[in-house]
């Protein structure tokens, strides 16, 4: 009968010092699952798109990558907004998105969002993933604007990521 009394003792020795004012200490909560690697960290876009620059002299040069679950399959996918360098003027932005899941020495297209030579002549672009959807928000010169004349149009456009394919809605 040793084993209650020890057990009556510690119950009672750990009542005492909740009543002693020493505060319980509340459990731990589990740690939250952590986020997949990204595989395409590090990926020198440049290089990796099949985008060119319309002159011998320019380079493709990378304005903005965002990381997200553009698939649906768990693993962080790339959609990245590239241009040309210049001296003189900016240059339209090209948006593209790759999979997470391809070799980072050649990652694979999963589609162009808006291209170089848009007829909107686009100058910036924001985006945003959440659920398979690719929404960008853009700056740009309207299709019967003077280039001088700088970004005068604001659109938004989502992609939706299903059937293995990129679908463009409408351009608001």
């Amino acid at each position: 009968m040793l084993v209650p009394t020890r057990l009556l003792a510690l119950g009672a020795l750990t009542i005492g010092l909740t009543a002693c004012g020493a505060p319980a200490a509340p459990p731990t909560p589990p740690a939250p699952p952590a986020a997949p690697a990204n595989p395409l960290a590090g990926v020198d876009w440049a290089t990796a798109t099949t985008f060119t620059c319309p002159l011998p002299e320019q380079k493709v040069e990378v304005v903005g990558t965002e990381y997200g679950d553009v698939t649906g399959d768990g693993v962080p996918d790339a959609v990245v907004s590239l241009t040309c360098s210049t001296t003189t003027s900016s240059n339209p932005i090209q948006v593209e998105a790759f999979d997470g899941v391809s070799d980072r020495a050649h990652p694979r297209s999963l589609g162009v969002l808006i291209e170089a030579a848009d007829p909107m002549y686009v100058e910036k672009a924001e985006i945003t993933i959440a659920r398979s959807e690719v929404t960008v928000v853009g700056h740009a010169v309207g299709e019967n604007e003077a280039l001088a004349a700088g970004p005068q149009v604001r659109f938004t456009q989502t992609f939706t990521f299903r059937d293995g394919t990129l679908h463009a809605g409408p351009r608001r």
